[in-house]
C-alpha cells in the first residue's frame, strides 16, 4: 500500500518511501539483509550492491535514451534502480548501500572511503579500538606493527587480524609502518556509519566506546596531540551543528525535479504540442509562483531553524588541555572526543556534550528540559567500575546548548570536562535531526487519495483508447483532401494524451493542502505552532489523548500542605507550620539539608519543591564567599551549610552556631523516583544520609521496625485527596567512613536499611481550564488517559476531580508481580479497587520495591472484602510502571484489554510513556499526546499529534507546541484537524468530479470532431476551478466538537457511492444537453465532415463549457460541508461571493454576450436570433443538476440511514478496528475484570498462558 510522503528538504533525491508495506528482498537470496543499530531504539534494514561494468553501461544507456527521463525515474525509486542495474553482494564488498528505515522509507547511499593518515606518527588509541579503522599494508610482513595499533588489517589476500596494546605505541618505533590507514562509510541523516572489518558490519560512530567504565573516562584525561585531533576530526566531523540553507538555484532544481512539478512540465509541454500556448503560458505562470513561494517558505523555515540552533551554540574559544599538560586555545569547532576543556570561570554555553571530572557546575538546561530551575553538575567519581551510560550519569555530563551559570571547585583547580560527543551525535544534535527528518505518519486518506488518483487514470486510459479510436475513424471516414491518405499520428497521439491532464490534474496534490494551510494559519493566531503540517489531517481522527499530570492538568508549583512526622512508631496529626516542629526535630533537619539547592547572585534557585521545603524550616543557606561574580572557589572543607533560625527567633537548640554541611549529593532520578544527600554536623562523629522520594520507594529502602503501623492508611487518605505526598528517611553512616571515601559510594549501597521518619503533604491544585476541556472530550467521546511519574493514588484522585473518570464509575488497580525465581512464584495479578481503603498488598507487603531490593514477595491476601457491586462496563484501570513491564512480560494477551479501559498510567519513566502511545498506536488508536516537559518528548514524537506545552528546544520537536500552558489547545487542535479533513475531502471531491466533467465534455467534443479552445480551459480551469479550490478551505471550524469523528477514507462505501452518483448526474445532464442541441430545428453541426480542423468556436463548445462551467460551481457547493465540523457556509463570505459572481458571470455567457467577449472566450452569441427559449432552457436545466446534487449530498449521502443501508448491502458487520474488537470482547464478559482475585500464569508455560475456556489467564479467588 502506497502512501503520500513529504520529502524534507535535507533528503537525498534517493530517498524515497513509504513505498510498500512488504519486506523488500533483493532478487539475490545469497545476500540477506543486515540490521544496523541507529540509537538505542532504532533499527536499519541494510543490502548491499556492487557496480559492474554492464549494469553501468545499461544505467547510462537507458538514462540517455529517454533523454534523462530514465535516470528521473529512477532517482524517485531507488530500488529499482538498485534491483535492475546493480548486483547484490555482501556489505563488504558493496560500494553502495541501500537502507529502510522503521517507517518503511528507503535511500540509497555510496560508500566513500577516507585516509585517516598516510604518514603516521600514532594513530589515536579510541579510534583504534573502535575496531574501524583499515590499514594498507602486506599483513605477513607488516602484520605485527599493525597489530600494536590495535588495527584491524584488511588485505585482498589475508584475513582480519586485530589485538590490543597500549595507547602510547608509535609507529615510528616499528620497522616498517602501514603506508596508509583509511577509514570505509556512508552518512545517513547526519550519522556517520563506519564500517567495522571485525564484525563485518557498519557501526554508527560515537565518541564513547562501548562498555567504556567511568574510571576509564580519567585515564585518558591527558589531551590528545594535533595528529589525532586531525584525524579524529576525519571520522567525526567537525564540531558543528550546520543547518545547511540551500542555494536558490539548488532548491529550484530539487523542487522542479519533484514528481508533481516534472507532471506539470508534461503536461505544459503537451498543450503547446496542442496549440494551446495560452493555457500552458498561463499555468506555466502559476507554477512559477507556486515554486518561487515553496523555495521561499523552505529557506525561511531554514533560517529560522538555523537560528533557533544558533541562539544555544557558542563561538567562544576554550582552553583545551595538551599532551604536554599545558592548555592551549582552540575554537568550538575544532573540538573531538577525547579532548579535555576548561570550563570557564565566569560561565559559557557548554559546546559539545562533555563528562565534568573536576569542580562543579550550575547548569541551566531550560532549552532541552523546559525547567527553569538550574541544575548542580559534579565531577564523575575517579574510582567508579560501572559502565558509562548517559541515561545512568547525566548529572555528570554538561549538554550541548546549556548555559554554565557557576562553575565551583576547589583552590588551585579548576572545572574540567572531558568531550565525549560533538556536532550532530550530542543530545541537541539528535533534537535538530529530529526536526530535519521528522517521522512519518501513514496515514489512511493519503493512501485512499492515491487509489482513487490509480482509478483515475484508468479512467483516462479507457478515454485514451476511445478517443484514439474515434480519432482513426474520422480520418478515415473524411481523410484530408490534401493530405497523403496517412492518419495524423502526432494530432491522435496528443488528443490521446490531453485526457491524462484532463481527468488526473496537475493541480490535485496542492490543492489538498489548502484546508492544511489555512488550519495551520488559524492555529499560529492561537499561539499553536506546528512543524508538521501534515499531521493536522491526522489530528481531525483523534480518539484518545494521553496527558501528563503535573504542569499539564494541575499547575506546576506545589505548596506545602503539611508535614507529619513518626512518634513512637505512628505518624502523628498533620502540622501545617514547620514552627510548630523543633529544629533538631530529623524530618526538619532533612527538609533543610536533602535537597540540590544553590545561591546564584543571591537568590536561592533550583527545584521550586525543593525551594519550598526549605523556605518552609526558616533555616539559613550558606555558600563559600564568592571571589568574582559567578565562581565560587572551595576553600573550606563543606561547600553547602544550612544552619537554623537565630536563637532570638527560636528555642535555642545544641549551639547557636550550630552548621551542618552538605557533603554529597545523590540527585533525584524519576527511575529511582528519590534523591539523598549526606551531611556532616560538627557535634556528631559520623556522617548521616537524608533522602527523601516515593512513599512506597522509601518504605522499601526502610527497616520493618521503623515503619509506623498507620502508614498505609494516612497515605491513602492523602494521595486519595489528591495531595502530592513525599516521604522522608535517613540513616547514620559507619564513624568509620572518612570523608575522602564519600565520592566512592554507591547509592544503591547506602540507601538501604533506612530509618522512616516522616511524610511531607503537597498541594497541587488543578488549572482552571481542566474540567472544562475534559468535559469537551469526554463529551465527543474521545478516551482521555493520564500517564504521569507521581503517585498512583494521587493520579487517581486528579483523574476523578479532573472528570477522566465519572463518579459512577470504579476504578480497578491491576497489580502485577513478576516471577520469583527463589522463592518459585509465579507471575500474578492482583485486582482491587482503588476506593479500598488500603489494599490487601499493602496490609501484606510494602509494594512497588526496587529491582535492586530483590524480588517482592507475594500478595496473595484476602481482597474479596473489597469487592463491590459494578455496572458493566463502567470502570477504569490503573496501574504503576512496574506493573505496566510485569503485564507486558508476563501477559501479553491482556495488554489490549487494559489499555482500552485503562484511566490512569503513574509512576510511568519517559520510555514507558513512549511505550505505552506506542502500543495505543498498536491497537488502531489516532493518539495525541500533551506534555510540558523534556520527559514527556519520546511520547510526543511518537504520537500522531505531539502537542507540548513548553516552548524549550527539546519539546519544540513535537509536531504542536502551545505558547499557552493550558490543555485548552487539544480541543483546538482536534477541531482544526476535523475542519482541514472535511475540506481535503470536499476538495478531493471537487478535483475529481471537476476532472470528470471536463473529461467527458471534452470526449463529447472529440465524437462531434471539435475541440475546447484556450479560453474554455482557461475560464474553467483557473477562473472557477482556481479561484474555488482555494477559497473552500478558508471556512472555519465548527466550535462545537460531536462525538463522531469524520471519515478518513476515500475508499469508504459512502465516499465511493457519493463520487459515483455525482459523475452520474454530471454525464447525464451534459448528456441531456448535447441532445437537446441536436434536437433544435435551427442547430447545424459545426463539422460534418467537410472541415479537416477541428472547430473550437461553435455552438457545441459554447454549450459544453457553460454547462460544465455551471456543473463546477454547483459541485464546489455542495462539497464544501458545514455543520458538524465546519461552520455553516455562509459564514466563508469570501467563498460565497466567488461563487455568487462566477456564478453571475456564467448565467451572462449564457444569455447574453457582447461581441468583445466572444471573441475573447470563443463563444457563440448570433444578436439577430440569440435563441432565449433554449438559453433559458439551459439555465433552467442547471437549476435542475444543482437541486439534483444538493438534495443527493444533504439528504441522502450524509444521512445515517443511508450508511445503514449501504453496511447493509455490503453485509459489513463490525468495524476492524483494534480497539472495537477489543472493546467488542469485553462487552461479551460481564464478570471480568475478576477483582478480588488473583490472575496466574500456567506452572508449564513460558508465557502467561490461556483456560481452555475463555481464553484468560487462570484466575483464583483468594
Amino acid at each position: 500500500m502506497s502512501t503520500t510522503v513529504v520529502i524534507p528538504p535535507d533528503r537525498p533525491l534517493d530517498a524515497v518511501g513509504p513505498q510498500s508495506e512488504r519486506e523488500y528482498r533483493p532478487r539475490s537470496r545469497k545476500f540477506e539483509k543486515t540490521i544496523l543499530e541507529n540509537g538505542p531504539n532504532e533499527h536499519l534494514d541494510c543490502w548491499g550492491y556492487q557496480s559492474t561494468v554492464v549494469r553501468s553501461i545499461l544505467y547510462h544507456c537507458v538514462g540517455l535514451m529517454t533523454a534523462g527521463i530514465g535516470y528521473l525515474i529512477f532517482s524517485w525509486f531507488p530500488t529499482w534502480r538498485l534491483t535492475i542495474f546493480k548486483s547484490p553482494s555482501s556489505l563488504q564488498d558493496a560500494d553502495i548501500v541501500l537502507i529502510k528505515d522503521p517507517h518503511n522509507a528507503y535511500y540509497a547511499y555510496n560508500i566513500f572511503y577516507k585516509i585517516i593518515t598516510s604518514n603516521i606518527k600514532w594513530i589515536s588509541p579510541e579510534l583504534a579500538e573502535f575496531g574501524m579503522l583499515t590499514a594498507d599494508v602486506h599483513a605477513k610482513k607488516y602484520g605485527t606493527s599493525a597489530k600494536k595499533l590495535s588495527l584491524e588489517l584488511l588485505t585482498f589476500k589475508e584475513d582480519l587480524k586485530s589485538s590490543q596494546v597500549s595507547k602510547d605505541t608509535s609507529v615510528e618505533n616499528c620497522s616498517q609502518p602501514p603506508k596508509i590507514c583509511s577509514i570505509r562509510y556512508f552518512d545517513h541523516q547526519h550519522d556517520r556509519f563506519l564500517w567495522c572489518p571485525q564484525q563485518e558490519i557498519f557501526k554508527r560512530i560515537s565518541g564513547v566506546a562501548a562498555n567504556l567504565h567511568c574510571r576509564d573516562i580519567y585515564g585518558r584525561s591527558v589531551g590528545i596531540s594535533d595528529e589525532a585531533r586531525q584525524q579524529k576530526l576525519s571520522a567525526f566531523g567537525p564540531n558543528v551543528i550546520d543547518i545547511e540553507v540551500k542555494s536558490v538555484f539548488r532548491l529550484l532544481i530539487e523542487e522542479v525535479l519533484n514528481p508533481f512539478y516534472c507532471f506539470q512540465v508534461f503536461c505544459i509541454i503537451l498543450w503547446c504540442l496542442d496549440d494551446y500556448y495560452i493555457y500552458a503560458s498561463c499555468v506555466l505562470a502559476v507554477s512559477i509562483f507556486g515554486i518561487s513561494l515553496n523555495l521561499y517558505e523552505t529557506r525561511k523555515q531554514r533560517y529560522r531553524l538555523r537560528e533557533m540552533v544558533l541562539k544555544s551554540s557558542t563561538k567562544q574559544k576554550f582552553m583545551v588541555l595538551r599532551m604536554d599538560g599545558e592548555f592551549a586555545e582552540r575554537d568550538p569547532d575544532l573540538l573531538v572526543p577525547g579532548d579535555v576543556i576548561a570550563i570557564p570561570q565566569h560561565g559559557c554555553t557548554v559546546p559539545c556534550d562533555a563528562i565534568l571530572i573536576a569542580g562543579n557546575c550550575i547548569v541551566n538546561e531550560g532549552v532541552l528540559t523546559g525547567e527553569s530551575a538550574p541544575v548542580t553538575k559534579v565531577a564523575l567519581n575517579s574510582q567508579d567500575a560501572e559502565v558509562f551510560s548517559f541515561e545512568e550519569h547525566k548529572r555528570h555530563v554538561l549538554f550541548h546548548g546549556t548555559s554554565v551559570i557557576q562553575t565551583r571547585y576547589y583552590e588551585g583547580a579548576r572545572a574540567l570536562a572531558v568531550v565525549c560527543q560533538t556536532g550532530f551525535y550530542t543530545v541537541k544534535g539528535d533534537l535538530v535531526r529530529s526536526i530535519l527528518f521528522p517521522r512519518l505518519i501513514g496515514f489512511k486518506f493519503y493512501r485512499d487519495a492515491l487509489r482513487l488518483v490509480g482509478v483515475m487514470a484508468g479512467i483516462a486510459g479507457i478515454g485514451m483508447i476511445y478517443s484514439i479510436y474515434n480519432n482513426i475513424e474520422r480520418e478515415r471516414m473524411f481523410p484530408d483532401p490534401d493530405g497523403d491518405g496517412g492518419f495524423d499520428f502526432k494530432k491522435i497521439i496528443v488528443r490521446a494524451l490531453d485526457l491524462i491532464t484532463i481527468v488526473v490534474p496537475p493541480a490535485l496534490p496542492a490543492a489538498l493542502t489548502v484546508g492544511i494551510v489555512y488550519s495551520q494559519r488559524r492555529l499560529k493566531k492561537s499561539g499553536i505552532f506546528c512543524i508538521s503540517p501534515s499531521r493536522i489531517n491526522a489530528c481531525g481522527k483523534i480518539k484518545l489523548v494521553c496527558f501528563d499530570k503535573t504542569g499539564t492538568l494541575t499547575e506546576e508549583g506545589l505548596d506545602l500542605m503539611g508535614v507529619i512526622p513518626t512518634v513512637d512508631g505512628t505518624l502523628t496529626s498533620i502540622a501545617e507550620d514547620v514552627e510548630q516542629l523543633s529544629p533538631a526535630d530529623l524530618i526538619v533537619v532533612g527538609m533543610a539539608t536533602c535537597h540540590s539547592l544553590t545561591m546564584i547572585d543571591g537568590k536561592l534557585s533550583g527545584d521550586p519543591l525543593d525551594v519550598k521545603l526549605f523556605e518552609a524550616t526558616k533555616w539559613s543557606f550558606n555558600e563559600p564567599q564568592q571571589r568574582e561574580e559567578g565562581v565560587g572557589a572551595f576553600n573550606t572543607l563543606f561547600p553547602v551549610t544550612v544552619s537554623p533560625p537565630s536563637p532570638v527567633d527560636r528555642t535555642p537548640i545544641e549551639s547557636p552556631e550550630r552548621h551542618i554541611g552538605i557533603v554529597h549529593q545523590f540527585p533525584f532520578s524519576s527511575g529511582l523516583q528519590r534523591m539523598s544527600v549526606i551531611t556532616r554536623d560538627p557535634n556528631e562523629d559520623h556522617f548521616r544520609l537524608y533522602v527523601k522520594g516515593a512513599p512506597e520507594k522509601i518504605v522499601a529502602l526502610s527497616k520493618p521496625t521503623t515503619i509506623p503501623a498507620n502508614f498505609h492508611k494516612v497515605l491513602h487518605f492523602y494521595a486519595h485527596q489528591g495531595y502530592r505526598v513525599i516521604a522522608m528517611g535517613y540513616r547514620d553512616l559507619d564513624y568509620r567512613l572518612a570523608y575522602h571515601q564519600l565520592s566512592r559510594l554507591k547509592r544503591e549501597t547506602v540507601e538501604t536499611e533506612i530509618n522512616f521518619v516522616g511524610l511531607l503533604v503537597m498541594q497541587n491544585s488543578l488549572k482552571d481550564e481542566t474540567v472544562d476541556v475534559i468535559s469537551e472530550l469526554n463529551a465527543a467521546n474521545i478516551q482521555t488517559v493520564m500517564v504521569t511519574g507521581d503517585n498512583l493514588m494521587t493520579a487517581v484522585s486528579v483523574a476523578r476531580k479532573c472528570g477522566m473518570v465519572g463518579e459512577e464509575e470504579n476504578i480497578v488497580m491491576v497489580d502485577v508481580m513478576s516471577p520469583d525465581e527463589i522463592t518459585g512464584a509465579r507471575a500474578h495479578i492482583l485486582w482491587r479497587y482503588a476506593d479500598s481503603a488500603y489494599s490487601a498488598s499493602e496490609a501484606g507487603s510494602f509494594a512497588d520495591a526496587d529491582s535492586d531490593t530483590g524480588s517482592a514477595p507475594s500478595r496473595a491476601v484476602s481482597a474479596h472484602e473489597f469487592c463491590i457491586a459494578m455496572k458493566h462496563p463502567q470502570y477504569h484501570f490503573a496501574m504503576n510502571g512496574r506493573s505496566f513491564s510485569a503485564l507486558v512480560e508476563n501477559f501479553p494477551e491482556l495488554v489490549p484489554k487494559i489499555l482500552v479501559q485503562g484511566a490512569v498510567f503513574a509512576r510511568f519513566s519517559p520510555d514507558q510513556k513512549t511505550e505505552l502511545v506506542e502500543k495505543y498506536i498498536d491497537l488502531d488508536y489516532i493518539t495525541a499526546m500533551v506534555g510540558d516537559g523534556a520527559n514527556d518528548c519520546g511520547a510526543l514524537k511518537a504520537a500522531h499529534a505531539g502537542i507540548s506545552l513548553s516552548e524549550a528546544e527539546a519539546s519544540v520537536a513535537s509536531p504542536f507546541t502551545s505558547n499557552k500552558n493550558t490543555i485548552e489547545c487539544v480541543p483546538c487542535v482536534i477541531k482544526e484537524g476535523r475542519c482541514a479533513l472535511v475540506t481535503s475531502f470536499g476538495v478531493f471531491k471537487y478535483m475529481a468530479l471537476y476532472s470528470i466533467v471536463q473529461f467527458v465534455a471534452t470526449l463529447i467534443a472529440y465524437q462531434k470532431g471539435t475541440i475546447l479552445a484556450d479560453p474554455h480551459f482557461l475560464y474553467l480551469d483557473l477562473f472557477i476551478t482556481t479561484t474555488v479550490a482555494i477559497l473552500m478551505g478558508y471556512t472555519q471550524p465548527f466550535p462545537n466538537l460531536i462525538r463522531q469523528r469524520p471519515s478518513a477514507s476515500l475508499m469508504s462505501p459512502n465516499t465511493i457511492a457519493s463520487i459515483l452518483m455525482h459523475m452520474v448526474i454530471v454525464v447525464g445532464f451534459q448528456a441531456v444537453t448535447i441532445v437537446s442541441l441536436e434536437n433544435q430545428p435551427w442547430f447545424e453541426l459545426a463539422n460534418n465532415g467537410t472541415e479537416t480542423e477541428e472547430i473550437k468556436m461553435c455552438w457545441e463548445t459554447t454549450v459544453l463549457v457553460i454547462v460544465a462551467a455551471f456543473q463546477d460551481l454547483i459541485l464546489a457547493f455542495v462539497f464544501s460541508k458545514g455543520p458538524p465540523y465546519r461552520q455553516p457556509i455562509y459564514t466563508n463570505v469570501y467563498f460565497l461571493c466567488a461563487l455568487v459572481f462566477l456564478a453571475g458571470v456564467t448565467t451572462v455567457l449564457l444569455m447574453y454576450v457582447p461581441g468583445w467577449l466572444q471573441w475573447f472566450l470563443q463563444v457563440v452569441y448570433d444578436f439577430n436570433n440569440p435563441h432565449t427559449f433554449y438559453r433559458l432552457f439551459l439555465l433552467g436545466l442547471m437549476a435542475t443538476n444543482f437541486v439534483t446534487a444538493f438534495v443527493l449530498e444533504e439528504f441522502m449521502i450524509d444521512r445515517t440511514w443511508f450508511k445503514r443501508v449501504i453496511r447493509a448491502l455490503r453485509r459489513k458487520k463490525a468495524s476492524k478496528s483494534r480497539f472495537k474488537l477489543v472493546r467488542r470482547e469485553l462487552l461479551k464478559k460481564p464478570n471480568w475484570p475478576p477483582v478480588g482475585e488473583t490472575t496466574y500464569t500456567k506452572v508449564n508455560d513460558d508465557s502467561a498462558s490461556l483456560s481452555s475456556s475463555d481464553a484468560e489467564p487462570k484466575s483464583t479467588r483468594l
